[in-house]
């Protein structure tokens, strides 16, 4: 197995909260480094699990520790990244993502898959977001990346309408960006439907 592929730094920084599912139950996984010097996510929390129509509580502990994370450097030697980036530009710019003209991106006939090795399908979903005029419709399970958030905010603040749906329970997340959004003047809606 090669080197850590990123440093202590640039991990800390950059790496976002991820939602783990158990038995249907989130549990909110957070960036950490750990006291052995590795680093990668913790997630602590209660749950109901119900055996033999007993609901029972248990405490869920994990971590997901990224590998060879204990011999990465601290620092990078590269210039520091925008970590997510406090605007569109700074997401467009850290994703590398061109200007184009939605004419230019159209027709689509593809599947992308999330999250994925280098940010390619996100590049490739941002250049819409980026070249939208006139509406933006997402519907997503969880909605965590700052990114996305500060692209959708940039667009709704130059005019274009954006709707949204997004997962009720997900939305209580402490990550989630679903509120902060809605309270931009997005129209964000709550999926609350028990048969997801």
């Amino acid at each position: 197995m090669s080197a850590c592929p990123i440093s202590k730094s640039d991990f800390l920084e950059s790496a976002t909260d991820l939602v783990m599912l158990l038995d249907e139950n989130a549990i909110e996984a957070h960036p950490k480094e750990f006291a052995t010097g590795s680093f990668g996510w913790n997630a602590s929390g209660r749950l109901k699990i119900v055996v033999n129509e007993i609901p029972l509580t248990v405490q869920v502990s994990t971590n997901a520790t990224v590998l060879k994370s204990k011999e990465a450097p601290e620092q990078t030697d590269q210039t520091k990244r925008a970590a997510g980036g406090h605007h569109a530009v700074a997401a467009q710019s850290t994703l590398n993502v061109p200007s184009v003209a939605m004419k230019d991106l159209l027709p689509v006939n593809e599947v992308l898959f999330f999250p994925d090795l280098g940010d390619k399908n996100l590049q490739r979903i941002f250049a819409f977001l980026f070249a939208a005029e006139k509406t933006i419709e997402v519907c997503v399970f969880v909605f965590t990346d700052k990114r996305l958030f500060d692209v959708l905010d940039a667009a709704h603040k130059r005019g274009v309408k954006i709707r949204m749906i997004v997962d009720d329970q997900m939305s209580k997340m402490k990550s989630s960006k679903a509120y902060a959004l809605l309270e931009s003047g997005v129209d964000v809606r709550m999926d609350a439907s028990p048969f997801h």
